[in-house]
């Protein structure tokens, strides 16, 4: 099973634009999927976003722009490593990603509606409304991935909602800014240590620990407690020091570890004599490295789409225009 962690949030175009290399510096086996049943978009609307539901199944999401290349509707579907899409739902602007929770469980945010819950065939569950004014903010999952919380908010601190058991049932709320300190399988806030930040992590072997710290460098600290910077720590970490990044890490079994990065900017305009802000520019850099640390492949790409590594690790979708690239890993 894969252990999927969200911690606060590099590129293709209709071509590649990254390098993509493994350990031996021997290009990887790949193929190109076209699916087979999404719905047309004009070609400048390409925010296409793959994820591995399971080791056989992609959940894709589709944007649907108008003619203007406003994003008006998301179609979410199903498909296979083929191309052919099993089904199919498609839901209001504001419901851009879908979110894998636990078994049975995908969420989508819905702007003032809160939370639209589907199981895995994408039929309808029940919403989780949010207060008034608020939008829905991400998802945070337990380490079993058997509870999950749900945030939402305006300019205040996140509001949590916290879910757990099978079926899931609301079990209590949350409060507080940035960063969240983590949910339980039991569905309760993990207990904050003074002095220590709460950050998730991943645990490729046992007692060692692989998080991206308070500067965005990748770091892997030992049983022991001793620190060091991955392979590559630097190149993955915001290139201005002062900078933001949007940040993931998830892992396979076996144990393949896929950690990813994102900037965003915006570049000047002019409307009407004034200059304002344009469209947001994004730089994404993913690496996917085996348990030891070795690099097995890397890239860059400039659209907010990151990869997705497969449950048994065998294979990392990157989204290409309206297909997706899978890469065989070693």
């Amino acid at each position: 099973m894969i252990q999927y962690l969200k911690m606060s949030r590099l590129f293709v175009a209709s071509v590649l634009l990254g390098t993509f290399l493994c350990a031996q510096n021997t290009p990887l086996t790949k193929r190109t999927i076209s699916f087979q049943g999404l719905k047309p978009s004009p070609t400048h609307c390409l925010n296409l976003r793959a994820q591995f539901l399971d080791d056989n199944t992609l959940l894709i999401s589709n944007p649907i722009c108008a003619k203007n290349g406003v994003e008006s509707s998301h179609q979410h579907a199903l498909a296979n490593l083929d191309g052919n899409v099993q089904s199919s739902v498609e839901l209001g602007q504001g419901s851009r990603y879908a979110y894998i929770g636990p078994p049975g469980y995908l969420f989508f945010p819905a702007d003032h509606q809160g939370w639209l819950i589907y199981d895995t065939a994408l039929q309808p569950k029940w919403n989780v409304p949010i207060p008034p004014g608020e939008f829905p903010g991400r998802i945070a999952l337990s380490p079993s991935r058997t509870a999950v919380a749900l945030s939402s908010r305006t300019n205040g601190p996140y509001h949590w909602q916290l879910f757990a058991g099978n079926p899931l049932t609301k079990v209590g709320e949350f409060t507080g800014s940035l960063p969240f300190p983590g949910i339980t399988d039991t569905g309760t806030v993990k207990s904050e240590h003074p002095g220590k930040p709460n950050l998730d992590s991943v645990e490729p072997t046992p007692g060692e620990l692989w998080f991206f710290d308070a500067h965005y460098q990748l770091t892997r600290q030992s049983n022991t407690g001793t620190d060091s910077l991955l392979p590559e720590a630097a190149w993955l970490a915001p290139e201005d020091k002062e900078g933001w990044c949007s940040e993931e890490l998830s892992a396979s079994h076996p144990s393949h570890i896929l950690a990813y990065c994102m900037t965003s900017h915006y570049l000047p305009r002019a409307v009407g004599g004034f200059v304002t802000h344009g469209l947001p520019l994004y730089r994404l850099r993913y690496v996917v490295y085996d348990a030891t640390g070795n690099i097995l492949i890397k890239g860059t790409y400039p659209f907010d789409s990151p990869p997705s590594l497969s449950p048994n690790g065998h294979l990392l979708a990157v989204t290409q225009g309206k297909g997706v690239i899978l890469y065989n890993l070693p």
